[in-house]
């Protein structure tokens, strides 16, 4: 090969050399810079959901408290109703439509 063409394919061949680590350089720095952006934006994500699951604890918790309240309310009621109790609970439970909420009757499945 003519040493001419040997020196600058040489040349050509150290400056992408150069480009090419310049290169990688940037793309590190940049890989880099994009993890401790995510880094950052999924521990925001993390407090976030923490104290959404906090609070929705809080809320089933007041809800399941409320529903405990107002199940021992209506024992005490059938407690209180004492032995004709029973009975009327099941006369209670045979139909479950009050008078004014029955649905017509082409919604009512039927009885088996």
């Amino acid at each position: 090969m003519d040493p001419e063409i040997r020196a600058q394919f040489e040349e050509t061949q150290r400056h992408f050399d150069v480009v090419a680590e310049g290169t990688r350089a940037h793309v590190q720095l940049v890989a880099d810079e994009t993890r401790r952006h995510f880094d950052v934006v999924a521990e925001g994500m993390r407090v976030h959901v923490q104290l959404v699951a906090d609070e929705t604890r809080r809320h089933f918790d007041a809800v399941a408290d409320g529903m405990r309240s107002d199940v021992r309310l209506v024992a005490e009621g059938v407690a209180s109703l004492g032995g004709c109790g029973a009975s009327k609970v099941t006369a209670r439970r045979s139909d479950p439509w009050p008078p004014r909420a029955r649905p017509p009757s082409s919604m009512v499945p039927a009885s088996p």
